[in-house]
Formats: structure tokens, C-alpha cells, sequence
């Protein structure tokens, strides 16, 4: 446990490998209005790619293909992280995030 998770006390394992399948099936279903690997136009507004090295959901390899449609992206391998590293990388997971968040603010 790290960070948050340690001072609040609480083991996040348990809630992680519970699956909702309800939720990605129903909800989460046609949720997303792009696909981010097809775009007719390069994004070319900041962008933080960050992937997890022991990622077995979706791997971290295959998102470095993305980044000809994101120029302006940063993209971030983190070691000893897999597919919930907001969780197992937590202050390098909240520092990146700020500072693009910074970035993106900056240019709005």
C-alpha cells in the first residue's frame, strides 16, 4: 500500500479484481466518442500517454503507436505499475498528472 491507500488504511486489491461487468458492458458502452486511434486530424494539444511496463490488460508497447496522432504528447513508461498505476505509482502517477494539467491550463 502506498500513499493515500497506507494512511487511509485500506487495501484497494480486493475493489480491483472485482469485476463489474454490468458497468463496462452497460454503462461504459459507446461511451467514448472517438477512437483514438483513428483520428482525421493530428491532436495537437498537450497529451499525457502514461502506461504501465507490467501492464497484462492492454500491455504499454502497443500505445506507443499512438503517438503520431498526438504530437504534442508525453509518453510515460512507468516501471513497476501495471494497469491500475494511479494506484500502485501514486505520487509519479500524481505529478505527471499535474503537470500536464498545468500544461493544459496554460494553453486554454
Amino acid at each position: 500500500m502506498t500513499g493515500q491507500m497506507a494512511q487511509n488504511g485500506q487495501d484497494y486489491s480486493a475493489i480491483i479484481n472485482q469485476k463489474d461487468n454490468y458497468f463496462l458492458n452497460h454503462i461504459l458502452d459507446g461511451a467514448f466518442s472517438y477512437d483514438v486511434d483513428q483520428l482525421e486530424n493530428a491532436f495537437a494539444k498537450p497529451c499525457l500517454i502514461l502506461a504501465g511496463r507490467q501492464d497484462t490488460e492492454v500491455g504499454y508497447k502497443d500505445q506507443f503507436k499512438l503517438l503520431d496522432n498526438y504530437p504534442r504528447a508525453s509518453f510515460i513508461v512507468l516501471d513497476k505499475a501495471g494497469h491500475n498505476l494511479q494506484i500502485e505509482q501514486e505520487d509519479l502517477f500524481v505529478n505527471l498528472a499535474s503537470e500536464w494539467l498545468e500544461r493544459t491550463i496554460t494553453e486554454a
